[in-house]
């Protein structure tokens, strides 16, 4: 009888491992399946959108995304939150505010694409990186207000957590506020990490993930976060520091890596308003910057991209200032989510399944366990 009970328990941890085997193949359908995403028109069988690439200009230098400054910056925080300290003094400046060209060509069977503006006429996508923060509530609020659908790129272990790195236990319910109010969820890595050296020199607090093992880390166990209070997996990725899709150092192993993953688009930036970066210099400092760059020759396109923090300067005076002065003056624009924009779909830019890699290592857990538990029970 213990044989047969034993036998009985092995079968399930089998059942287990396979069920996992079988998600490598459901998660490279998905991939293809998400492939040729829509246009304007949302169909069963979306045509594939408009991919953006940089510039061939060598004299564009890289633009790079600003590090999360400290939560008590103008404003409390909880005591456990563990801040990201600002980019070294040495990191070499970009501008925020880069002119791309789109062309026709399609996506890459093996890649993920890279976007650099909006592809549908007339839309601008506000994206906000970093959070979630303590400034959730009052970021959604001044959304609301402003009559603005934003699209928010998530790091589950950045500016909320704990000593060892974990997410605060306010993490899952602001994300789930933040799908709940209308707007997207992509992501931005757990931690905020850097995917290459010259990166992690300058931003020296920030975790490295050069190799595909800690790179995987990194996209798993953020996207597992955002499942749990969503019940969906992301499928859009930025990058910290826009590190590996910044405009002319592309890092086409990256690219492979996250449509493995099920990542088929990455999302850069037309203009980044520097809020992060100008706010130690005092709000208004900061709004003026905000100012100059959606008033630049590029804050004039009709297919604009947009990066913002989730920080007091950006909540209080330069979203007010976009419903105000900035929208106005472009009745013509229309705020919407980065698949709205691209002409995608929410099946294009949520997975039901996680990563193939996630599912491989629960089934490997299970099947470890189960025949733990089996040897056990035998002897």
């Amino acid at each position: 009888m213990k044989f047969l009970k034993a036998a009985f328990i092995f079968t399930l941890a089998m059942s287990a491992y396979a069920q996992g085997t079988k998600s490598t193949a459901e998660a490279a359908e998905v991939a293809n399946a998400t492939e040729a995403p829509a246009s304007s028109k949302v169909t069963d069988a979306p045509e594939a959108p408009v991919a953006s690439t940089a510039p061939e200009s060598p004299a564009a230098p890289a633009a790079q995304e600003t590090p999360v400054a400290p939560a008590t910056q103008d404003s409390p925080a909880t005591q456990e939150t563990t801040q990201e300290a600002p980019a070294a003094p040495d990191a070499p400046a970009a501008p925020a505010t880069q002119e791309t060209q789109s062309t026709q060509e399609g996506p890459s069977p093996n890649k993920a694409q890279i976007f650099y503006s909006c592809v549908k006429p007339n839309t601008i996508a506000f994206t906000i990186d970093d959070g979630p923060t303590d400034k959730t509530p009052e970021l959604l609020k001044a959304l609301e207000e402003a009559g603005i659908t934003a699209t928010f790129y998530i790091n589950a272990a950045n500016v909320l957590k704990n000593e060892k790195d974990e997410p605060l236990d306010s993490v899952k319910p602001f994300i789930e506020k933040i799908y709940k109010a209308g707007h997207e969820i992509g992501s931005h890595t757990y931690n905020h990490a850097c995917r290459t050296q010259t990166c992690k020199i300058n931003n020296p607090q920030s975790k490295l993930m050069d190799t595909k093992e800690a790179f995987t880390e990194q996209i798993v166990k953020n996207e597992e976060v955002i499942y749990e209070a969503i019940g969906k997996y992301p499928a859009t990725y930025r990058a910290p520091y826009g590190d590996g899709q910044n405009p002319g150092q592309v890092d086409e192993t990256m690219l492979e890596w996250l449509k493995e993953l099920g990542y088929p688009y990455v999302i850069h930036w037309d203009i980044e308003t520097q809020d992060m970066e100008f706010s130690n210099k005092g709000d208004d400092i900061a709004l003026l910057k905000a100012q100059e760059h959606y008033n630049s020759e590029v804050g004039q396109k009709d297919k604009l991209i947009t990066l913002q923090h989730a920080i007091p300067v950006t909540i209080e005076k330069i979203i007010p200032w976009i419903k105000n002065e900035w929208m106005p003056n472009h009745k013509n624009m229309k705020f919407v989510k980065v698949s709205e924009c691209l002409g995608l779909t929410d099946k294009d830019v949520y997975r039901t399944d996680g990563t193939s890699d996630a599912k491989m290592i629960k089934a490997s857990y299970a099947l470890l366990i189960s025949a733990i538990v089996t040897i056990l029970y035998l002897f």
